[in-house]
């Protein structure tokens, strides 16, 4: 009988090795698929959570009427160590979307995510739009292709024009910067957004917008004083003046070539167009000026929302007319107080005042306290010669209009530089220097009182001291921001007064002192104020950035 043969010690050893060898290899393949699987599958979570992140991002910002993008320094709502407590440093009615650090088992990781105000709770709604990933550090950058900065805009084109927010998400495994794992970029125009103002810079870029999606006015409302020159000289084409007039080319009431026309439409244009700024609240007063700012019923000095009462002000234009000198003085007398004594619309708001003072020649008129006809032929009679002082300026703290303003005191700095006194019973009087006879039908010879004085035709030392008082005054009290726009072709006369009295350059420097010399610079010089006002009050009615 054969005996059966088995597996020897060694053999059996040979094959339990081999089958090992193959179950680890197996596993290691099987490990390496489920990795590979792991790392696909992690990579698609990324993938798709940064494309859904990047929609998110493209849909706030265009739809968005306000948008300011925040430095990440400055955009920090919760403590790291503590990413459920109540975000903190987010400003009331504006919604955010950004970047923000967490730790994720005990590593430093990041998430994208969007707080969203909650009128009713009074606070904001937080909403994870990118969840955090264990050893993933995103980045989110946004930027503009021209930025302003908080100092200033790069120019008034980027205002208006550049709305074009450009983002990138970037992911980093492991800390690592230098290598990102998934990149995304994205932009789009915040079709609805009146601007896009870029808080970040190269060295701290922007990780953050506040942005929000209704019309709510801000906190900061604007005061505007439009003081526009209505003297006879308005009446001229842009390149005359009273001694150039060219017969040949007569002017009409229709004339749109006539100052007072090109005024009316520029002045229009500002108008409507501040009109349109639904993110924006301000108010305008119409201020028309000539021998007198006196209010009347037609210009009755009263504020009016530039969007509910734009009707109410575009008529108020229209009836500009122009007649008689310039007391330019005056006219910022009464912008002063106007501007000083303005409420207000509503509770927690503040005002932030701005006065564009147009003007197209010499100071000829100031304004006075009072003089009768008695104490001018009790100076005339006496040989007095007097000299107007900062006393005898009209500086009352009202309103309130001058008195018989069609008469007048003239002061003839050509005969004696003090400035002889004479009187002229009204601006179609008896040309020349002298007194007219005080005893006449036109006078009530105790009563009468005259607040004006000067020649009428040329600047004095009295007139420029005048406006140099009230301007210095305007800018002492710190009233508000001026801005002077100067059709004189006298620029280092006319320009360098008004101008230097409220704190600005006395030269033309297209920022806040204009001279335009052809039509198509009025509108110009307001439209570059409409965009310096428009961009100031929008950053200050924009969420605070720390």
């Amino acid at each position: 009988m054969r005996r059966r043969k088995g597996f020897s010690l060694i053999e059996l050893v040979v094959v339990v090795g081999l089958i090992g060898i193959v179950f680890l290899i197996a596993s290691n393949m099987i490990n390496i698929s489920f990795g590979s699987l792991r790392a696909a599958a992690r990579e698609f979570q990324l993938q798709s959570q940064t494309r859904a992140a990047a929609q998110t991002a493209i849909s706030k910002i265009r739809y968005a009427t306000a948008i300011f993008t925040i430095p990440k320094d400055s955009f920090s709502p919760v403590p790291l160590t503590d990413p459920n407590a109540a975000a903190s440093g987010l400003d009331n009615e504006w919604d955010y979307f950004g970047v923000e650090d967490v730790l994720m088992n005990g590593k430093q990781a990041s998430q994208i995510v969007q707080y969203t105000w909650n009128e009713a709770a009074g606070g904001h709604s937080k909403h994870i739009v990118m969840e955090p990933m264990e050893g993933v550090k995103y980045e989110l950058v946004f930027s503009k292709d021209i930025a302003e900065s908080r100092a200033g805009v790069a120019s008034l084109a980027n205002i208006t024009e550049n709305n074009i927010l450009n983002f990138k998400i970037v992911g980093y495994l492991n800390g690592d910067n230098s290598k990102p794992y998934i990149t995304i970029n994205g932009g789009t125009l915040a079709i609805n957004s009146l601007q896009v103002y870029n808080y970040g810079t190269e060295l701290e870029p922007a990780a953050a917008i506040a942005y929000r999606g209704d019309q709510r006015p801000g906190t900061v409302v604007g005061h505007i004083a439009m003081v526009l020159d209505v003297s006879g000289s308005m009446n001229f084409y842009m390149d005359e003046d009273t001694g150039t007039y060219d017969p040949l080319h007569p002017h009409t009431l229709d004339d749109p070539k006539k100052r007072i026309n090109i005024l009316k439409q520029a002045a229009t244009d500002m108008i409507t167009q501040l009109a349109a700024e639904n993110s924006i609240n301000m108010d305008v007063t119409i201020i028309p000026f000539s021998n007198t700012a006196n209010k009347s019923v037609d210009f009755p000095h009263d504020f009016y929302n530039v969007r509910g009462g734009k009707d109410t002000l575009l008529n108020q234009i229209n009836l500009l007319s122009p007649s008689a000198a310039t007391n330019t003085g005056d006219a910022i007398r009464r912008a002063y107080y106007l501007l000083q004594n303005k409420p207000v619309a509503g509770p927690g708001q503040t005002a932030k005042n701005y006065l564009i003072l147009m003007t197209d020649g010499d100071m000829t008129f100031c304004s006075i306290k009072g003089y009768t006809p008695y104490d001018l032929n009790n100076f005339y009679l006496s040989g007095y010669t007097a000299q107007l002082t900062d006393a005898d300026y009209l500086t009352a703290a009202d309103d309130e209009d001058l008195l018989n303003s069609g008469s007048y005191l003239v002061l003839d700095d050509s005969a004696d530089p003090n400035g002889t006194l004479y009187h002229v019973s009204d601006w179609g009087g008896t040309p020349g220097y002298g007194i007219m006879d005080l005893s006449t039908q036109y006078w009530d010879y105790n009563t009468q009182i005259v607040q004006i004085a000067g020649n009428g035709k040329n600047v004095s030392g009295f007139t420029a001291n005048y406006v140099k008082y009230w301007g210095n005054r305007f800018v002492d009290d710190n009233i508000g921001d001026p801005f002077v726009i100067a059709l004189s072709t006298d620029a280092t006369g006319a320009i360098a007064t008004v101008a230097g009295s409220l704190g600005l350059n006395p030269y033309a420097d297209g920022v806040r002192v204009f001279n335009p010399t052809e039509e198509g610079a009025v509108s110009e010089a307001f439209e570059a104020i409409r965009g310096q006002i428009v961009n100031d009050l929008w950053n200050l009615n924009g969420p605070k950035i720390q």
